[in-house]
């Protein structure tokens, strides 16, 4: 899904975000463990805290 790349062909600002939260999901047994990885990775997707 995200191969990592930026529209200016580096690493995109938030693909260690979305690794991060993808190690997870695999590993956790419940998918509680990683909520707050996935609303770190939103947010620098989104922005939406301030």
């Amino acid at each position: 899904m995200s191969s990592g790349f930026g529209i200016a062909g580096g690493r995109g600002r938030c693909f260690n975000f979305w690794q991060e939260f993808t190690r997870c999901h695999v590993q956790a047994e419940s998918t509680k463990e990683c909520v707050q990885l996935f609303e770190d990775y939103q947010e620098c997707l989104y922005h939406r805290k301030e």
